[in-house]
């Protein structure tokens, strides 16, 4: 599977590192340019983009979006033409799932709560699905 991080800060960058210790290897990284992004995204061998063109060239599996809450929605609108068999994954602080639909209305979402401790395989991980998830649902809860 081929995921897509948007965004590599302390949650990004602690959610990859515990999908590296999973075994996980297909892993993306998009952010702006950042010297510490850049450096950990050479320490683990991620592929790093700068634009969600790039990304979406990538064609992944899943989008994780760990962005602040303030650039989220902006940052999702430049997704428009990203598959809607993507699943859409956000992590970002005060977006609600509405908010998120209703930006990206073609794609089921899920709105994930996770801690720091998932860098080690040993965090927590609050989910909510949108409305139209069944399908979504059922790949989690078969």
């Amino acid at each position: 599977m081929r995921i897509g991080v948007i965004g590599a800060g302390h949650m990004g960058s602690a959610m990859v590192k515990g999908w590296l210790k999973a075994g996980q290897n297909d892993i993306a990284v998009m952010n702006p340019e950042n010297p510490r992004v850049t450096k950990f995204c050479q320490q683990h061998h991620l592929r790093l983009f700068n634009d969600a063109t790039a990304m979406m060239n990538w064609h992944p599996d899943s989008l994780v979006l760990t962005t602040p809450a303030a650039v989220t929605l902006d940052v999702v609108k430049q997704f428009q033409d990203i598959s809607p068999q993507v699943t859409m994954i956000s992590a970002a602080a005060g977006i609600s799932l509405a908010n998120l639909q209703q930006t990206l209305p073609h794609h089921a979402w899920m709105r994930i709560i996770p801690n720091i401790p998932v860098a080690v395989n040993a965090g927590t991980i609050g989910m909510a699905f949108s409305d139209n998830a069944n399908q979504l649902k059922k790949k989690f809860f078969p």
